[in-house]
C-alpha cells in the first residue's frame, strides 16, 4: 500500500465517508429508480388496457411526473432488463410469474383507449 493510501486511511477518512454517504442520486437516476420500483404495476395496468395517459396522470398525482417520451424510454428499458434476466411479472395475489405480452404501441399512444 502506498504512503498516500495509508495517509488517507487515517487522515480525512471519516470526512470522506460522510461526504460520500451524503451524496444523492441525480434527478434522472432517482426517477428511473422510482419507475423501476413501480414497473410491475405499470405493466399490469397497461396489460389491462389502461391508457398511457391514465398511467401518466396517476404517476404525476403521486409525484412522478414524466413526459410521454420519457415514459416510453423507461418502459422499454425495464422490459429489456426483465427479458435479459428472464423475468416475468409477479402476480400481486399469489406471487406467481405472469408472462404477459407487452402493451402494444397503440396502447402506448397518448390518449389511446384500446
Amino acid at each position: 500500500m502506498s504512503d498516500m493510501a495509508t495517509t488517507l486511511e487515517f487522515e480525512g477518512r471519516d470526512a470522506l465517508m460522510k461526504s460520500l454517504d451524503a451524496l444523492q442520486p441525480t434527478g434522472e437516476r432517482s426517477t428511473a429508480t422510482k419507475f423501476n420500483a413501480l414497473y410491475a404495476n405499470i405493466e399490469q395496468a397497461l396489460t389491462r388496457g389502461v391508457t398511457q395517459r391514465a398511467v401518466l396522470e396517476a404517476l404525476g398525482r403521486d409525484g412522478l411526473k414524466l413526459h410521454p417520451a420519457k415514459f416510453k424510454k423507461l418502459l422499454g428499458e425495464a422490459r429489456a432488463q426483465c427479458n435479459e434476466n428472464g423475468e416475468g411479472l409477479r402476480c400481486s395475489s399469489c406471487g406467481g410469474v405472469q408472462m404477459t405480452p407487452p402493451a402494444t404501441e397503440a396502447q402506448l399512444e397518448e390518449g389511446s383507449e384500446e
